[in-house]
């Protein structure tokens, strides 16, 4: 720990009641996320309360540290990374209360799943269920304004929100949102939004995309209700970048009593893609679209899944009805599920009414994006271009092109979609060690982009902007990307707030931020750092048992010359071998689960 990194702790375990860590270990474990990069910040901050946050911040701006709130660490456009202060909310922010009616009050470091665990006992669910819930926080929902697969049927967190806390970048306390009662300090910033709306109503009226989704740059459009501004609608998607979210008060719905799952099988993409387009007539809560190469990993998976997906099975539509009385549900799934297999539009269909096998029916869908982590080989499927979106009805267009613009860049990659939004999450396939595979990011994103803004789409529709997306945002935006900036200085003057996304302050430079990957030279440190792990061996005393199975005790020569304790590895792996295994860590924060099973 350096001087300077020193002192930023010291000072601010005299401020708060949380946790501080400056030195090196704790600064390298909060340098990665779900992304690709890496950037190093100056300490971590693992806050208490709203007063420690609010310390932090006021600490923060008068030392020209930004701040950087983080929840599960699972965001894959690095929107948690940055060099100043990680504010890390899912360590003790984590309080869930239910509150009469349909609302639950929550702090932003509890994990979706435990919200709705807790809920579940009420007979209530907040509805918006992305693919990480497991492991996602409150938080980080809002923040990003995470739909997931029932957006048809819950929409998005930002209609939800009825109520947040929020820390302002002078660190005041602030209540926003359509329960709240507005402060003379929220009623002046509220008036200088709608002000800076009002002056330019016709550009963002010019420069929206036909998505029914979008979550590229803030989210103007739709924040005034009732002939007032709503602060928190447009906090929602932010990604912290105008205020940090402390507390929020969300609306939940009562939990549906009967689900059933169709799984509709096609031999060509683009009969599938026109099917969705039908189904989407129907009275369905989802529809999700597999491709080939994701459908052939769950094969290899499971079992299971091998008895349940054709072998030659192109696509895969998973379509889910929902209802509140069982024989009404059988009937409505049956009938679909005949209606799209006549005149041969799926070959192969199968459905199910049942609890069990319809929560197997949706891990095999949502199992395969974490599945290709797995992968062997130097090539591994790399979250950036990950979730671009098209207006629906142009959806099979975007899928028949997709093919030629991925061959034009050598590059193989997996699609999985959210049909409903029009959403496409696509996984190319790298090797982030070798520079031309790292060329080929910034080639394949120009390609993508371009088509997907010739189709009024919009280049995130799901997981934000972050580090990655934002340097392409004035290409989608143009003129309204400063209404972007307006918006940022009316928040925060001082740029304290997660500079760089949504807002660029500085040219971004994808290869500088890049994680270390395997074939990376290793930063193991000193020569002497390195020959006293090489030296670790079992110890006489500690021989192994051909029968126990039990691995032997590892002692440190250099540990045993200085007479003193040395914690040592319990897997018998060489450095490369440990360096190579840690390169693997993809940043989905899966092992972050606090799941009971």
């Amino acid at each position: 720990m350096n001087p300077e990194q020193a002192r930023i702790e010291a000072d601010l375990r005299g401020l708060i009641e949380g946790d501080v860590y400056c030195d090196d270990l704790f600064r390298q474990m909060y340098a990665t996320d779900g992304s690709i990069l890496q950037v190093v910040p100056a300490g971590v901050v693992r806050p208490k309360s709203v007063n420690d946050v609010s310390a932090v911040v006021r600490y923060a701006a008068e030392n020209n540290l930004p701040i950087h709130a983080r929840g599960a660490g699972s965001n894959v456009v690095g929107g948690a990374l940055g060099s100043g202060l990680v504010l890390d909310f899912s360590v003790h922010m984590r309080r869930i209360v239910v509150e009469s009616g349909n609302r639950v009050r929550v702090q932003p470091g509890a994990v979706l799943a435990n919200v709705n665990r807790i809920l579940e006992r009420s007979g209530q669910v907040f509805g918006p269920d992305p693919a990480t819930r497991s492991v996602t926080t409150i938080g980080g929902v809002i923040s990003l304004d995470a739909t997931g697969s029932h957006w048809l049927k819950y929409g998005s967190p930002r209609d939800k929100v009825r109520q947040l806390q929020i820390v302002m970048a002078d660190g005041s306390v602030a209540m926003i949102g359509r329960d709240a009662m507005p402060t003379a300090e929220t009623r002046r910033l509220a008036a200088q939004i709608e002000l800076v709306l009002g002056r330019r109503r016709q550009v963002i009226e010019e420069h929206q995309p036909a998505t029914k989704t979008n979550h590229a740059g803030y989210n103007l459009t739709d924040i005034i209700t009732d002939g007032h501004l709503d602060l928190a609608k447009l906090i929602a998607g932010s990604e912290g970048t105008l205020a940090i979210i402390t507390e929020a008060v969300l609306e939940t719905q009562a939990l549906v009593k009967h689900r059933g799952v169709i799984l509709l099988f096609f031999e060509k993409m683009q009969t599938a893609a026109k099917t969705a387009l039908e189904i989407l007539e129907e009275d369905i809560s989802a529809c999700e679209l597999l491709d080939r190469r994701l459908l052939s990993l769950v094969r290899s998976y499971d079992e299971r899944f091998q008895q349940l997906v054709p072998e030659n099975a192109e696509v895969m539509l998973l379509v889910e009805v929902q209802a509140d009385d069982g024989p009404e549900l059988r009937l409505r799934v049956s009938a679909l599920e005949n209606k799209f297999r006549r005149d041969k539009q799926a070959t192969w269909s199968r459905s199910t009414c049942n609890a069990d096998e319809r929560n197997l029916y949706w891990r095999m869908a949502r199992r395969g994006i974490p599945m290709q982590f797995g992968m062997k080989g130097p090539r591994q499927a790399i979250p950036f271009v990950e979730d671009v979106a098209v207006p629906p009805q142009r959806l099979p267009e975007f899928l028949r092109d997709l093919p030629g613009i991925l061959n034009t860049c050598d590059v193989t990659a997996t699609v999985f979609a959210h049909v409903a939004q029009g959403v496409v999450h696509l996984r190319p396939q790298l090797d982030l060690a070798d520079p031309a595979d790292v060329a080929r990011i910034e080639q394949l994103a120009n390609r993508l982009f371009d088509r997907v803004l010739e189709l009024n789409g919009t280049i995130t529709g799901s997981h934000g902007d972050g580090l990655v997306r934002t340097p392409w945002l004035r290409r989608q935006y143009g003129r309204m990307y400063d209404v972007f900036a307006e918006v940022k200085h009316e928040f925060d003057p001082g740029n304290v707030f997660n500079p760089g996304k949504i807002v660029e302050t500085s040219p971004f430079e994808l290869a500088k931020n890049l994680r270390r990957f395997a074939n990376d030279p290793l930063p193991v440190g000193s020569d002497a750092q390195i020959s006293e792990v090489a030296s670790l061996e079992p110890t006489k005393a500690d021989s192994v048992n051909e029968n126990s199975g039990r691995l032997p005790r590892l002692r440190s020569k250099k540990a045993d010359q200085n007479n003193r304790s040395a914690i040592v590895p319990q897997l018998n792996w060489t450095l490369p071998q440990m360096a190579a295994t840690a390169a693997q860590c993809n940043g989905c924060a899966r092992c972050r689960t606090a799941s009971p099973d």
